[in-house]
């Protein structure tokens, strides 16, 4: 991309050819994710909301660490059980479902626009 008179920059990160007889008819599509704010503040939400969400995961994590009788009664009443088998799948899942998390960023996914 390094010639500008074949290559146009259509934003950030689409780039277009000016070759003759090529498609150059290129649409963005620029309709805002969500009716009601911009796209920048629905990524500003979104990860406002990742933040939370992380924040309420490494609370778990602890608290299965702890695994006491408050612990083990909110595990019950969300999995109807917190024999060792609901433990050890949480154990296992909630770092997982952690890291999934701290990855997630706006740029990530095409989809979250401009």
């Amino acid at each position: 991309m390094n010639d500008s008179t074949e290559w146009v920059t259509l934003d950030d990160t689409a780039f277009t050819n000016t070759t003759p007889g090529s498609n150059r008819d290129v649409t963005i599509n620029t309709t805002p994710i969500c009716p009601n704010m911009t796209n920048k503040e629905f990524r500003r939400q979104a990860m406002q909301a990742r933040d939370i969400g992380v924040e309420l995961i490494k609370r778990r994590i602890e608290g299965l660490a702890r695994w006491d009788m408050k612990e083990q009664d909110r595990v019950t009443t969300f999995f109807a059980s917190a024999d060792v088998h609901t433990k050890r799948v949480l154990s296992e899942g909630l770092p997982r479902l952690l890291a999934a998390m701290q990855q997630l960023e706006p740029e990530k996914d095409c989809a979250m626009g401009q």
